[in-house]
């Protein structure tokens, strides 16, 4: 079992930004950590056209767990939160395949120590100001009934802390992607809480999506906090999210490139919901 690994969860429509995040990883990963590649079986021969000579391991979804058809965002939230069940690593980043790597990463970036992964979590106050500014947040109550600023996630946090009991007056963002999780802690999860209540992941998942409040970071953070099981050590996101193109177009307005971002992160994300294929920082 690999103490540490890259997980990429991609599929047909996404094969050249995978192909892209891949050799962008290949020129970055100074300790070799190992990377999987996380496809439906009947896209394999596609994508092995695409990768050509770029090597990576390939992972099956169905080794993994079978869905019903669901939405491909709720979909990818499954396959990847649920790569303990291969078996293969303990720890393991969960890598959109919309992300490029600019930066040379270790694993020491990923782990505090060779027993405790960090978490990504935090406020995230500046980032909820700037989208203010942008009008894409709007204000939600904090615990004890006060104005703040509150995007999606924050709904999410309420609903998870009814099932998973959290008594803490924050609101954490556990993001942006890549998000580091750890298997001992999704097992215990599944142990104590899934099969007591007779639910799989996927259909707790639906029916968190379905209230609109399916968030698989969330659900990890707030039970890895619960839980205990791990020394909690946060970080703030490892790469720079454009979520949106005007985040973007900010940044290209005033010459802000690569340069200046790596001294905060090891990479960005260009989201493949707004961004064109060949869409560059």
């Amino acid at each position: 079992m690999d103490k540490i690994s890259l997980v990429i969860k991609s599929y047909i429509p996404d094969a050249i930004r995978a192909l892209r995040c891949v050799q962008s990883i290949h020129r970055h990963n100074k300790d070799n950590i190992p990377v999987y590649l996380l496809i439906k079986r009947a896209e394999e021969s596609k994508f092995k056209e695409v990768f050509g000579d770029t090597k990576v391991n390939i992972v099956h979804d169905e080794t993994i767990t079978t869905t019903p058809t669901l939405p491909g965002w709720l979909y990818q939230q499954i396959i990847k939160s649920q790569f303990w069940v291969t078996g293969l690593s303990e720890n393991y980043v969960t890598v959109d395949s919309d992300t490029v790597f600019f930066k040379d990463f270790y694993e020491s970036d990923f782990m505090y120590d060779d027993n405790t992964p960090y978490i990504v979590m935090g406020e995230r106050k500046d980032f909820l100001d700037e989208c203010w500014k942008l009008n894409r947040v709007g204000i939600h109550q904090d615990m004890k009934g006060r104005d703040m600023y509150g995007a999606r996630i924050t709904n999410c946090i309420k609903r998870i802390r009814e099932i998973i009991p959290n008594n803490i007056n924050k609101f954490y963002d556990y993001g942006t992607s890549p998000y580091i999780f750890n298997s001992t802690v999704w097992r215990h999860f599944r142990d104590n809480y899934l099969v007591p209540n007779n639910l799989s992941f996927t259909n707790f998942s639906i029916i968190l999506n379905n209230e609109g409040k399916m968030s698989e970071s969330t659900i990890y953070g707030e039970y890895y906090l619960y839980s205990n099981l791990k020394k909690i050590m946060p970080i703030s996101p490892l790469v720079k999210c454009y979520h949106d193109r005007s985040h973007w177009e900010f940044d290209k307005k005033h010459n802000i490139g690569i340069e200046d971002l790596k001294p905060n992160y090891i990479g960005y994300i260009l989201q493949s919901n707004w961004s064109e294929e060949d869409l560059e920082l």
